[in-house]
């Protein structure tokens, strides 16, 4: 009796540990997926051909994302910079019509 429900832990453990490591597989391989189903998505959604530069391999890595991301704040920054100016002197402009 001892020695059956020993097996039967000892096979439910095995389970246990085959379902785990295809688990550990699958989490391994989801980023490629990922990238794969974002570059489709990316090529479906722009219209655009296979050989475009989001399409390149290294694009998406951690460091390359890094400098898109402050490539754009950035670009958004300066862009903040001339709304403000335009505003200052929208504003400037109109204190002067209204002076007159």
């Amino acid at each position: 009796m001892h020695d059956a429900a020993t097996l039967g832990a000892l096979d439910s453990t095995a389970k246990t540990l085959d379902e785990q490591k295809t688990r550990l597989q699958d989490l391994r391989e989801e980023p490629a997926r990922l990238l794969k189903h974002v570059r489709r998505q990316l090529t479906r959604r722009l219209n655009v051909s296979a050989t475009t530069p989001f399409r390149q391999d290294g694009l998406l890595e951690l460091p390359n994302l890094i400098g898109l991301a402050k490539q754009r704040q950035d670009a958004y920054q300066q862009e903040l910079r001339d709304i403000e100016a335009e505003r200052q002197e929208l504003t400037a402009t109109r204190q002067t019509w209204l002076e007159t």
